[in-house]
């Protein structure tokens, strides 16, 4: 005779985001390779900092206290916007500027979203300390949004 087990919530479990969500926070160095972001160079070695959730998010803050301004995307600036290898001009984040600037000195971005992980990069060479609060759900599935594609994060 077979066990009867609970379904595991998933993406759709409305009430994993209506229920308090359980706290994370992280100081994260974001790498000090310079990025020039209007060059649409999707260079394999962009330098960028992934940080991955140990759960889908409900919310996530992000609060740069650093000397320059950092950047956060869902995909990796190496996420080519044609599906041919890495190369100048092919960086679908680049392209269609499917980043988010947070100022320097205090910029804070409060985002109601779920997601996996983030990607942040710095405008300037030299590396950032930047703030990263969750508030996690009990989803334990691999929410990917680092695809070609995908309407608001690479196209």
């Amino acid at each position: 005779m077979g066990y009867i087990q609970n379904a595991k919530p998933g993406v759709g479990a409305v009430g994993e985001y209506q229920a308090a969500g359980r706290p994370w926070i992280k100081l994260v160095t974001v790498s000090g390779t310079a990025h020039d972001l209007t060059n649409t160079a999707a260079n394999a070695n962009v330098g960028e900092t992934r940080v991955d959730f140990p759960a889908v998010t409900k919310r996530v803050i992000i609060r740069n206290t650093s000397a320059s301004d950092v950047f956060l995307h869902f995909a990796s600036l190496a996420t080519t916007s044609d599906g041919a290898a890495v190369a100048n001009n092919n960086s679908a984040v680049k392209i269609t500027k499917n980043y988010i600037k947070i100022p320097a000195n205090t910029g804070t971005l409060d985002l109601g979203i779920k997601c996996r992980f983030i990607f942040l990069s710095s405008a300037a060479g030299a590396t950032r300390d930047v703030e990263v609060i969750a508030e996690l759900t009990n989803i334990q599935e691999p929410y990917d949004l680092n695809k070609r594609g995908l309407s608001g994060v690479t196209t």
